[in-house]
């Protein structure tokens, strides 16, 4: 849930997701088939959860107010990462997966404070987004502007070139959906 609140697609959730989680689920014993399907399944909560690319390109398109989009993806989106876990954990349950460590509030508590900031800047966008201070533009700008910040000089693991290559995949990615986007108007309008 929190990948899918962070990227807004399933794809991009995906392709990262799977490079990192399945194989260090591999590593723990959990067959490639059940890793992959967890991942599969859960990236499609990056539809739903706001701030999430299809809910503004449906709005942009339709004339729809983004806010009320985002609005209305917040509950069935944190209400299917429930139903997600819950059935994960059954499955993982029946097939007898070990259990690497058992859970912990305190552990839970110490990895929300180390991810406060990071996890804040999502809230400050949809939050603003939802509660009419900015429009949809001010608040992917305010995204933009406070990632790096928070990135280079707070955190210190940003440079230069991992700018450029994010810039550079963001501009190519974006760049084909706006083509789908231009031709679709051209073809609703004929």
């Amino acid at each position: 849930m929190f990948m899918a609140e962070m990227s807004g697609s399933a794809v991009s959730d995906v392709a990262v997701m799977l490079k990192i989680f399945v194989p260090s689920m591999e590593k723990q014993g959990y067959p490639r088939m059940f890793s992959a399907s967890v991942r599969a399944t859960s990236a499609t909560l990056g539809i739903i959860i706001p701030p999430s690319i299809p809910m503004v390109l449906y709005g942009m398109t339709t004339n729809t107010l983004i806010k009320d989009l985002f609005l209305a993806g917040i509950v069935p989106g944190v209400f299917l990462g429930g139903v997600f876990v819950i059935t994960s954990y059954i499955f993982a349950h029946k097939m007898g997966h070990a259990v690497d460590e058992r859970f912990e509030v305190a552990r839970l508590g110490a990895a929300f404070y180390g991810a406060t900031v990071t996890l804040l800047i999502p809230v400050l966008v949809v939050g603003g987004l939802i509660g009419g201070f900015v429009t949809p533009t001010e608040a992917a700008t305010l995204g933009v502007v406070a990632a790096p910040i928070y990135g280079w000089p707070i955190r210190r693991d940003l440079d230069v070139q991992k700018v450029y290559s994010l810039a550079s995949a963001t501009v190519r990615r974006i760049s084909v959906v706006m083509m789908i986007i231009a031709d679709s108007a051209v073809l609703g309008q004929f």
